[in-house]
């Protein structure tokens, strides 16, 4: 688990949304399967004028979880770099169960085992969505590979935990996964002539 502390030290006069989200994979389709994921507003905050906070905690695991083509969702089940998932029919019913040996020891992979029915393949982090492909036929593959990384942005109109438009503009990143806290920096806004983009820099790092 990381604690995150969003400064806005930005000139913003609107009262800006900003919009976290995993940044996109180095791949998340099986070969020859061109669909990409969607991707998910994992955090939104809101009203957070210049000069102010917001601290939040990024964990660091991420779990899988797929939903029928009657919207049933099953249970959420760990999914580390290298964990591979069927949805099949089992005697309980439409099950994700795991594969082994995994299908790529860097990526997270969920086949749909079904014989005739769509699914769609989902990542959660801290119970929210991160990642989704939706309606995969009886046999395709998603397969997510997460860098170790987030984007910032900002964006209105968007809704936390709700699937959104890759943004024209964000900032990447790096999160190294033995952070135990930082504070991302949020610089930029403004009006008129005297207005620069939005930048987000990592800062006052502590390492475990």
């Amino acid at each position: 688990m990381i604690l995150l502390n969003l400064i806005n030290q930005s000139n913003d006069t609107n009262n800006s949304t900003i919009v976290i989200f995993q940044a996109p994979p180095a791949g998340d389709t099986a070969p020859g399967d061109s669909a990409g994921h969607a991707l998910y507003a994992w955090k939104v905050i809101s009203n957070i004028r210049p000069g102010e906070t917001f601290t939040f905690k990024y964990p660091s695991e991420n779990f899988a979880s797929a939903c029928d083509s009657w919207g049933n969702f099953g249970q959420m089940m760990p999914a580390p770099p290298g964990s591979s998932f069927v949805m099949q029919l089992t005697s309980d019913g439409e099950e994700l169960t795991h594969i082994n040996p995994p299908l790529d020891p860097g990526a997270v992979v969920i086949r749909n085992g079904m014989k005739s029915d769509a699914i769609s393949a989902y990542i959660y982090k801290g119970g929210r969505p991160l990642a989704a492909k939706m309606n995969m036929k009886p046999g395709q593959e998603a397969w997510f590979v997460f860098p170790h990384e987030i984007c910032v942005c900002v964006m209105p109109d968007v809704q936390e935990g709700l699937p959104f438009p890759e943004p024209p503009e964000a900032t990447r990143i790096a999160i190294d996964p033995k952070i135990k806290r930082a504070d991302i920096v949020m610089t930029g806004g403004g009006s008129g002539s005297a207005v620069t983009p939005f930048r987000f820099t990592l800062q006052n790092v502590v390492m475990v």
